[in-house]
């Protein structure tokens, strides 16, 4: 996959893959729907390798999309980033696929569906897990997951349903520790919820993509500070945890004091991943594997 999330021409991906067996196919994400890491799911590039998003219609856009990122559908003129003047939510409309913006629009639809359904929460990524407050205009990971497997149970042939947890992977970019705590409870419970709803004979596979340099709780914390204090900064403005590559110490001139934390932690390096999993082929995640094995086990049963 390039930087613009293409494949090669003619490169089969695991959804394109799954809908040529006959099964309902499925991207969730938190981040942006159009970011690499999610749009090499999509529609693979033609021969003239233009953006996977620019390839959707209500023909080849999978059977359920949501997530953020609703900028990268619309042009400049109806507040979205695109410069083409091409309105890809409004082509989408017109071929059937049902548009939905907010988590009241999600929670009145039926679960049975006989059309696409395209679900876009927010211009960007999705925000981070809220500490509290008025009720949020974008439904959360787990209502996510619950209502695309909800949704596309109904497929005889079954499905595959792909969740990407942007969130947290953004929280560990900023070395915001207790938000990133906050986004790993968040990511469990939606991991629980495919548990519940999917089915004990359900295939569930659970993966990183890439390191954040391993999170730490460091030598900050005074001694009396305990429990829900290691989450925040000291009074020196330090935080408790932090990565073990970051992130850069502002220090002070003439005395060497860091006053500030800035940049983001090293992110994309090479490092191993941890995959668990349930469920028919479950058995085949043990001991050292190559990342490609996952793609293998996935193709295998389709």
């Amino acid at each position: 996959v390039d930087a613009g999330g293409r494949l090669p021409p003619g490169t089969p991906n695991l959804l394109t893959l799954a809908r040529q067996q006959g099964r309902a196919t499925a991207l969730v994400t938190t981040g942006e729907i159009g970011q690499p890491s999610n749009a090499a799911f999509l529609p693979p590039a033609n021969a003239a390798a233009t953006a996977p998003l620019d390839q959707l219609t209500g023909e080849t856009m999978p059977d359920l999309l949501f997530g953020g990122g609703e900028g990268d559908f619309l042009p400049t003129a109806k507040g979205g980033a695109r410069q083409d003047n091409l309105d890809i939510l409004l082509q989408l409309g017109r071929q059937g696929v049902e548009i939905v913006r907010t988590e009241a629009d999600l929670r009145k639809l039926g679960t049975f569906r006989t059309s696409k359904l395209l679900g876009l929460f927010g211009n960007g990524p999705l925000p981070l897990a809220s500490r509290g407050g008025s009720e949020p205009r974008e439904p959360s990971l787990p209502d996510m997951v619950r209502r695309a497997i909800q949704a596309l149970q109904s497929n005889p042939g079954g499905y595959l349903l792909v969740v990407d947890a942007d969130s947290a992977a953004r929280a560990a970019a900023v070395n915001d520790g207790e938000q990133y705590l906050r986004e790993a409870v968040v990511f469990d419970e939606a991991v629980n919820t495919a548990l519940r709803y999917a089915g004990d004979k359900t295939l569930i596979i659970v993966t990183g993509y890439r390191g954040v340099g391993g999170l730490t709780l460091n030598a900050s914390p005074l001694r009396t500070e305990t429990g829900l204090a290691v989450l925040g900064t000291n009074a020196a403005g330090i935080p408790a945890l932090t990565w073990a590559t970051g992130p850069a110490v502002d220090a002070e001139p003439g005395n060497g004091q860091p006053v500030a934390y800035q940049g983001a932690v090293a992110v994309g390096f090479a490092t191993d991943m941890v995959a668990t999993g349930k469920g028919d082929g479950a058995e085949g995640l043990r001991g050292f594997l190559d990342s490609t094995a996952i793609f293998q086990l996935i193709r295998d049963k389709l």
